[in-house]
């Protein structure tokens, strides 16, 4: 079975802190959006209300991206 990718959207991002959050679209619940997940996908930021397409994982205390698969969205990427 493969890897189930997700779709949300960006609560906020803060480069400065190196993380933000996204709201799951099917769940509603946030998802941890680590710096290393940006960097992987070649960003240093994304917009608040991008929509977003990730994979997660659950981490020891939250739900976190592990890898973003597509930004949608004006301005999407930063």
């Amino acid at each position: 079975m493969g890897v189930e990718v997700k779709k949300g959207r960006v609560l906020w991002y803060d480069a400065s802190r190196g993380y933000g959050f996204i709201r799951q679209a099917d769940t509603g619940a946030d998802v941890f959006l680590p710096k290393d997940a940006l960097d992987a996908f070649g960003l240093s930021g994304v917009p608040s209300g991008a929509e977003i397409d990730y994979n997660a994982f659950e981490g020891v205390s939250s739900t976190k991206v592990a890898a973003i698969h597509r930004l949608r969205g004006q301005n999407a990427l930063c």
